[in-house]
């Protein structure tokens, strides 16, 4: 891991062997050295003047280890916040350090060589890679190291990133660590730290860079508090939706302090590209600023655990002449491609099924979607909950109703009681609902649970197609996140199913989500998304498909019952997706393929 952090020019293998030294030096220190203290040591020993916070942390009796020849000094100032923080306070800040060779590609991308921004800010800048990266690429374009650190503004929110921060910059420039223009402060306060009337920060600025914390709101380490949601509201109002990354509201509050014609650089989680909360983010930046480079960075030797991506946008009128996206890849990342630019500006995911090789697919803009025939929902942590506390193990003809998660769905197909289930940190044979338990869930739980007792269509998540299983009988009862697709009317019902199982609509569904899923290569919709999916122009092949979705699925339950292994029958899929694509007026074959190679 250490190996994506190494500085160009530096020697790789010195670098290497000192990280592991003092990564293992620090692992022998008492807990009760505080990390100030162990970031002063290590800042101390690369050479450096020590920020004030800092020299006020020292403590000599440390004995860290010394840098040797071929080690970028200052990169190490900057490392010591990561090398200092336990991992499990990085997650829960968000704190995800940038490789150096990544910063450095960024930078070199998002700055102009003809017109060098006069004022950089890095509002996340954690341990100053950004910033140091910034510094060096000023130097190359021809400003004096005084020069070049006197452009950049940086903050953070920890003190002790800040005053790395500092002192590194101060380091390479050789300059007083306190006479650099690096605070503590809220990334979100624009007044204290981007607002353009605030006359010594030098706002707008010509470039803004940053890795701004990691914060998914599906996890309870990283959700924000009601008291932090009714802030950010205040300020960004209902574009702030339940699971926005905080990533994504940096992206945001950016386009507010550049300057026109200003360029934006950040890393961000994958999933900004793509997930349905973020939707309106991304049509506000959309409407704002043209995305020019794009990096996925799924190899990346990147600290998160998550897969990242970096996006450079030009501060500037999206009405002028598309051009093409440059594409950058690689841990070292290099720009080695271009994508069409997405049809809908803030389509961004559709960059991902580009790279991904995913065949595009043009579906006529006045066709119907899901949600004229049907609505839908995925339930949330309540409705888990609730069915966690309700779930009982069941036997295979018992008549309850069963609990369906999206391990057991697959292509027409449930696997309930034939593959085991996982859900609420057990395994289940035969999970069902024991509705008597339902008394002790609130009234709306009880309620939600009830209204899935309906003929629907059952959609699983993470998968690499879309997978459906028909629920004629309403027996079915959807694990959250596995979504729920109820008919207005219960007749059209196979037609849905149909619909949803076709290639065309995993290519849309794919295209449309690509990064938001666990895995790269899967598709995650929402229950609005699902909605939004298009449907065929109602005609024969329509009916045949749907009559075809009928048979299959009642073959593979029969094919269940004879043997526990039992696979679906290829060919007769093959003539499904056939039939659906002629229902679709879709001619390509490579759409075809592309299904089938996935099923």
């Amino acid at each position: 891991m250490e190996e994506a952090f190494i500085a160009p020019g530096s020697d790789p293998g010195a670098t290497r062997a000192y990280l592991a030294e003092l990564r293992g030096y620090l692992a022998t220190l008492d807990s009760g050295v505080s990390r100030l203290a162990r970031v002063a040591a290590i800042a101390r020993v690369a050479g450096a003047r020590l920020d004030p916070v800092l020299a006020a942390a020292a403590d000599d009796t440390l004995a860290v280890p010394s840098p040797p020849d071929g080690v970028d000094r200052p990169e190490v100032v900057g490392l010591s916040v990561q090398l200092a923080t336990e991992i499990g306070d990085r997650h829960t800040e968000g704190m995800y350090f940038t490789p150096q060779p990544v910063a450095a590609a960024l930078v070199a991308e998002t700055f102009d060589p003809e017109h060098p921004p006069a004022t950089i800010a890095d509002v996340c800048c954690g341990g100053g890679a950004f910033l140091l990266a910034a510094a060096r690429w000023l130097e190359h374009a021809g400003s004096a190291r005084l020069d070049s650190v006197g452009r950049l503004r940086g903050v953070d929110l920890d003190p002790v990133a800040a005053a790395a921060t500092r002192t590194a910059l101060g380091l390479w420039a050789d300059v007083a660590p306190e006479s650099v223009a690096v605070v503590e402060g809220n990334g979100f306060d624009a007044n204290r730290v981007l607002g353009a009337a605030d006359a010594s920060w030098g706002g707008p600025f010509g470039a803004i860079i940053g890795n701004p914390p990691f914060q998914s709101q599906l996890g309870e380490s990283t959700a924000r508090s009601p008291e932090q949601t009714d802030e950010l509201k205040e300020r960004f109002g209902d574009l702030v939706r339940p699971y926005v990354d905080t990533a994504a509201l940096f992206l945001l509050d950016s386009l507010d302090h550049v300057v026109d014609g200003g360029a934006i650089g950040l890393v961000l989680p994958q999933s900004v590209l793509a997930t349905r909360d973020v939707e309106p983010i991304r049509r506000v930046v959309g409407e704002r600023a043209v995305l020019r480079s794009v990096w996925f960075g799924d190899a990346s030797g990147f600290d998160a655990a998550v897969r990242v991506c970096g996006l450079v946008l030009d501060n500037r009128s999206p009405d002028e002449p598309r051009r093409p996206v440059r594409g950058l890849g690689g841990p070292e990342p290099t720009f080695d491609r271009e994508f069409a630019p997405p049809e809908v500006p803030w389509r961004w995911a559709e960059l991902n099924a580009d790279r991904q090789g995913v065949p595009q697919v043009v579906v006529e803009a006045t066709s119907a979607t899901v949600a004229s025939l049907a609505t839908a929902t995925a339930g949330f942590r309540d409705e888990y909950y609730a069915l966690a506390g309700a779930a009982v193990e069941g036997t295979a003809s018992d008549p309850r109703p069963r609990l369906v998660t999206s391990g057991l769905v697959e292509v027409l197909e449930s696997r309930w009681g034939v593959d085991q289930a996982r859900f609420a940190k057990q395994r289940w044979d035969f999970p069902v609902v024991d509705a008597a338990k339902f008394d002790e869930a609130t009234e709306r739980q009880q309620r939600w649970f009830e209204q899935r007792l309906v003929p629907k269509v059952v959609v699983a998540t993470q998968t690499r197609v879309v997978e459906v299983v028909a629920d004629p009988d309403g027996l079915l009862v959807p694990v959250t996140p596995v979504i729920s697709v109820e008919l207005v009317d219960p007749e059209r019902l196979w037609h849905v199913v149909a619909a949803l199982s076709s290639p065309v609509v995993s290519v849309v569904a794919f295209r449309r989500t690509a990064g938001a899923a666990m895995t790269s290569t899967a598709i995650k919709l929402s229950a609005r998304q699902v909605l939004d999916l298009p449907l065929p122009k109602d005609g024969a092949e329509w009916d045949r498909g749907a009559e075809l979705a009928k048979s299959l699925a009642a073959d593979l339950s029969a094919a269940q019952r004879s043997s526990h292994d039992a696979e679906a029958p290829n060919d007769q899929l093959a003539e499904l997706g056939r039939t659906m694509c002629r229902a679709y007026e879709v001619q390509d074959p490579e759409i075809l393929a592309w299904w089938i190679n996935r099923l």
